[in-house]
């Protein structure tokens, strides 16, 4: 199942999660709901701090 009903894969650990969202396969410029746009910043953020207390 794809991320959040976009083309993004499930989260690899290998890959680089501090890249700009303009390389991500959707178009942030589109319009979509806010509570998805923020869904989605809570789980990145939630994804960074799961990062510092793995580190």
């Amino acid at each position: 199942m794809d991320f959040l009903g976009t083309n993004e894969p499930e989260y690899d650990p290998n890959r680089c999660t501090t890249m700009s969202f303009s390389h991500q396969p959707y178009d942030l410029n589109a319009v979509e709901p806010k509570e998805i746009k923020h869904q989605r910043l809570r789980l990145t953020i939630q994804r960074r701090e799961m990062e510092k207390l793995s580190d």
